[in-house]
């Protein structure tokens, strides 16, 4: 069986290819936009397990308990876990099945951390 995939991996690799975000969504295949399309980006289709264990395994215990009451979450991860990226992320498990989109903008030199 394939491993799961990393998120950070998967944004640090869509940088590099020019995409300007990361889908993930059960049943599909990790995927990327580039261009205003989407492709897919990894050859494991999530179950809606597997996608539920990526989106938290990225969450903080106050993120994903605020997922769980709300059912949404905007959130951002820091540089230090995702390099020199600006992320802006929504996570969603309404309506089933579990999803994520994540912005993959990289960082100007003057940003904040």
């Amino acid at each position: 069986m394939t491993e799961l995939p990393d998120v950070v991996e998967l944004l640090k690799e869509a940088v590099a290819a020019g995409a300007s975000d990361v889908h993930l969504c059960a049943g599909l295949p990790p995927s990327i936009r580039m261009k205003g399309a989407i492709h897919p980006f990894h050859d494991r289709v999530l179950t809606r397990q597997e996608c539920r264990e990526v989106i938290l395994s990225i969450l903080t215990e106050a993120q994903r308990a605020r997922l769980e009451r709300e059912l949404e979450l905007d959130f951002g991860m820091p540089t230090s876990v995702a390099g020199r990226l600006k992320r802006r992320s929504d996570s969603f498990r309404r309506p089933s099945p579990p999803w994520i989109n994540s912005a993959t903008a990289p960082r100007s030199p003057n940003s904040a951390s």
